[in-house]
């Protein structure tokens, strides 16, 4: 797993206050805030590939979309994509509508008929090849991949341990300057992060003129951490 190998690049805000008060425990409070942030390289792909057709006979236009959507799979299988990783059952037939200048209403104008794939690629250097042949095959709308990574869970972790780590040291340092002493852990809270697959416009994905293709830049994973510590002061 070398993307856990990464250097963890630590953002620290500390919160320090000490109860004025003891508890009924005759424990003051300590209040430390942490993150860290991994960088991890995506290695997985969900794609959105759609192709619309406007008209004014229903049947003719599903049976083409119908055409481009197979042509499509058969394109995506022979390049070893699993079929668990294509669905493509989506269908959607809208009728269309005008402004009639003379009539002073609006009045039918044919129907679009729409299909869509979407494709979960485990392999990123297919992307770009995928992205450019589809629209070759009739596909008409491509819509951004959204990025993500196989190792973000245990990336996540690790970002975790460190960003704890680096709350008790912090508070340790601040505890032994203020003349007290941790005693323990009374509460952690570290709701709101979770990693979570980014858009591509957020990863900064760029044209690759050298191969055609794309590269896909990195994913960040972050961890933040609230504890609050038991000190004897």
């Amino acid at each position: 797993m070398r993307h856990l190998l990464a250097t963890l690049l630590v953002g620290f805000i500390a919160i320090f206050s000490i109860a004025v008060q003891a508890d009924a425990s005759d424990h003051g409070r300590l209040t430390v805030s942490a993150s860290a942030s991994l960088p991890l390289a995506p290695d997985q792909a969900a794609l959105n590939l759609g192709v619309s057709r406007r008209g004014d006979d229903v049947a003719t236009l599903q049976a083409e979309v119908d055409r481009v959507m197979s042509d499509l799979n058969q394109y995506l299988l022979g390049l070893d994509i699993d079929s668990r990783h294509i669905a493509s059952t989506q269908l959607r037939i809208q009728p269309i509508y005008r402004y009639d200048q003379k009539q002073q209403q609006r009045v039918s104008d044919g129907y679009e008929v729409t299909r869509s794939a979407q494709v979960m690629l485990n392999e990123l250097d297919l992307l770009g090849r995928i992205m450019t042949d589809a629209t070759g095959l009739g596909v008409n709308t491509v819509s951004p991949p959204q990025l993500s990574s196989s190792q973000q869970e245990a990336a996540y972790r690790e970002a975790l341990g460190a960003a704890i780590e680096q709350a008790k040291e912090r508070a340790q340092v601040m505890a032994s300057a203020a003349g007290a002493e941790l005693e323990g852990i009374e509460s952690i809270d570290m709701s709101g992060d979770s990693p979570s697959p980014m858009p591509v416009a957020r990863m900064a994905m760029a044209s690759d003129a050298e191969n055609g293709g794309y590269s896909a830049g990195e994913l960040n994973v972050t961890a933040r951490v609230r504890i609050t510590f038991k000190i004897d002061d």
